[in-house]
């Protein structure tokens, strides 16, 4: 990259302006372009134990036509995508949120202040190859792991917001009324979108539900009689209890949505009434963590799949 800048400055001559600030007001006036959705770039409102801070993220609409429009991989990817599957409210296309800690600097040091929480979107009907290229996704926030460190549930809180601000900020139902693109040639294409799934390995997956994962008693959301198998629990005669080794999925009794949603709200009713050692227990007991302001707490958008296949099915496929 370095090399083709100086080629660059020797066959064009050096500009003008090249100071940090000029770079800095190039991007910003490039930027302020994009309003077809509101701003390109908004600031939402996190909370934290010391009060709320401010974070900066990319209006989802907005960023997906601006992409479209500029031209390139990711417009001819989303035309190609049209031409092979059909556009309507009964068949709305599926976003796929990507959520990931990557390290700009030196991977091994010991005190790595640049590491950041990274969030990409793309769309699911891609297909498994188109998302496999880096051209398929787009960057919708990074924010410094220091930061994200201070805020009440973490990334949870965060992809919380981006997800409000996507399907509820404006009043408009993306998956029956859809939005428009405008391709760089002038054509429109209205596009029909819903929550899909989400991409992560198995710390963000803990990290963004705020549940213990697969280093907990319960390591397996979704199912009700997995018990980890290092579970020190005991009965009366000394014999271990509550601890399993089944493999087969035939043998699981498996979760639903009424499960998840009624295990969420028996720990928010006993948030406030209950000793903060005897809360620490219930919610290690249920697998939870600290689910103020988390994902799965609140008014959140949660269409298809159902609430406990976007916690618990897309997240122990972390590997994939």
């Amino acid at each position: 990259a370095l090399s083709a800048v100086l080629a660059d400055v020797e066959e064009y001559g050096c500009v003008d302006l090249h100071q940090r600030k000029h770079l800095k007001e190039a991007t910003e006036y490039e930027l302020a372009k994009y309003t077809e959705y509101g701003p390109l770039l908004c600031q939402i409102s996190l909370a934290t134990r010391n009060g709320d801070l401010t974070a900066c993220i990319c209006n989802v609409k907005t960023l997906m036509f601006a992409a479209f429009q500029q031209g390139g991989a990711w417009t001819n990817l989303l035309l190609q995508t049209f031409e092979r599957r059909k556009r309507s409210p009964q068949s709305a296309y599926n976003l796929a949120v990507y959520t990931d800690e990557v390290v700009p600097g030196n991977v091994i040091s010991h005190d790595n202040r640049r590491k950041c929480w990274a969030i990409y979107i793309s769309i699911m009907e891609f297909g498994v190859k188109a998302l496999a290229q880096e051209a398929a996704w787009l960057t919708v926030a990074c924010q410094r792991s220091s930061t994200i460190a201070q805020v009440n549930a973490g990334i949870g809180q965060l992809v919380k917001q981006i997800i409000k601000h996507t399907f509820q900020s404006d009043g408009v139902d993306l998956e029956k009324g859809g939005f428009v693109l405008k391709s760089p040639q002038g054509s429109l294409h209205r596009l029909y979108l819903k929550l899909g799934c989400f991409v992560q390995d198995g710390a963000a997956h803990r990290a963004m539900f705020s549940i213990k994962g697969d280093s907990g008693t319960r390591c397996c959301l979704l199912c009700k009689n997995i018990i980890s198998h290092r579970s020190s629990l005991v009965d009366e005669a000394g014999c271990e209890i509550l601890v399993t080794d089944l493999v087969k999925e035939s043998q699981l009794d498996l979760t639903n949505d009424k499960d998840i949603w009624s295990t969420v709200a028996r720990l928010k009713a006993n948030h406030t009434t209950m000793f903060l050692a005897l809360y620490d227990f219930f919610e290690y007991t249920f697998q939870f963590l600290k689910i103020d302001s988390s994902l799965i707490v609140g008014p959140i958008y949660f269409h298809s799949p159902s609430g406990h296949q976007q916690i618990s099915s897309y997240g122990s496929r972390q590997q994939g």
